[in-house]
C-alpha cells in the first residue's frame, strides 16, 4: 500500500506535465510500454537459461529460474514486475516527451527563419 502510495506521489507531477504537453503522450507510452514489456517477458519465457539478461530481461529471469527451483513468492514476483513496468513506462515517457519538445524547437526555429 505504502509502495503503491509512493509511486503515485512520483509519478505525479511527470504525468501532470505530459496531460498539460499532449494527453495522447500517456496512451502511446503506455502501449509502448506493454509491448516492449511483453516482448521481453515472452522472450526470457521462451529463452534457454540466462541467454539474454544483457538484454534487461534479469528480472523476469530470475523469477522464472526462482519457479522452476521451487519458489513460488508470487507477491514479491509481482511488486518486481510492476516496478520494472513502471520504469519503463518512465523512461519511454520522457523519450516521448522529449522528442515532442525537439519537434516543437525545429517548428519554433523555422518560422523565424
Amino acid at each position: 500500500m505504502t509502495f503503491s502510495l509512493l509511486h503515485g506521489v512520483t509519478l505525479g507531477p511527470l504525468i501532470g506535465l505530459v496531460i498539460d504537453v499532449h494527453p495522447g503522450i500517456l496512451v502511446s507510452a503506455f502501449m509502448a510500454t506493454a509491448i516492449v514489456f511483453a516482448c521481453f517477458s515472452g522472450v526470457a519465457m521462451l529463452a534457454r537459461r540466462r541467454v539474454f539478461i544483457y538484454l534487461g530481461v534479469v528480472d523476469t529471469q530470475e523469477i522464472i529460474e526462482r519457479a522452476h527451483l521451487g519458489d513460488l513468492d508470487y507477491v514479491t514476483d509481482a511488486l518486481l514486475l510492476s516496478v520494472n513496468f513502471i520504469s519503463v513506462f518512465v523512461r519511454i515517457l520522457i523519450i516521448i516527451l522529449k522528442a515532442i519538445e525537439e519537434d516543437e524547437k525545429k517548428k519554433n526555429k523555422e518560422r523565424k527563419d
